[in-house]
C-alpha cells in the first residue's frame, strides 16, 4: 500500500508538471500591463511563472502561520 501511494503521487506531480508546461508554452506572447501606473511590456510565460511563484509562497506562508512548528513544548 505504501508503494501504490508513492506512485499516486509522482503520477500527479508529473500530470501537474505537464498542466503547467502545456499552459506556459501556449502562452509565450508578449502582453503589455500596467503596475502603479507603469507600463510594461514581457512575454506572458514570464507573468505565468510570477503569478505562479507567488501562489507557491502565499500558499507556504499561510501554512506556516496557521501551523506553526512549536519546539518549545515544556509540560
Amino acid at each position: 500500500m505504501k508503494n501504490f501511494k508513492f506512485w499516486i503521487r509522482i503520477i500527479s506531480y508529473i500530470f501537474i508538471t505537464l498542466i503547467i508546461l502545456i499552459l506556459i508554452f501556449q502562452n509565450s506572447n508578449i502582453v503589455e500591463f500596467k503596475f502603479l501606473g507603469l507600463l510594461f511590456s514581457a512575454p506572458l510565460v514570464f507573468l505565468l511563472l510570477i503569478c505562479l511563484f507567488l501562489g507557491f509562497l502565499l500558499g507556504m506562508l499561510t501554512i506556516l502561520i496557521i501551523y506553526p512548528k512549536n519546539t518549545n513544548k515544556n509540560i
